[in-house]
């Protein structure tokens, strides 16, 4: 029937310590590619490196939240111009 592999999913991570860059993109509604935007005009939360991958911390994330949910200017949506 199948090859036996289960496919992996990123739900069911709500309760870790650390999230990837797609899992907090999730969890806060904003596609990818806003991301990047937001890390190039320097309003992403910080990220910490574990070897080869890059994570969020459940510190960083709520540090972010309070940011964006305390500063009254918008976050910068544009691609910074080079």
């Amino acid at each position: 029937m199948g090859s036996g592999k289960k496919k992996r999913t990123h739900f069911g991570d709500e309760e870790r310590d650390a999230c990837s860059i797609e899992t907090f993109c999730r969890r806060h509604s904003i596609g990818i590619a806003t991301y990047y935007v937001l890390r190039n005009n320097k309003q992403a939360p910080r990220e910490t490196r574990i070897g080869a991958r890059i994570v969020i911390t459940r510190e960083d994330q709520e540090a972010w939240r309070k940011r964006v949910a305390s500063d009254p200017a918008p976050l910068t949506m544009a691609a910074p111009v080079f």
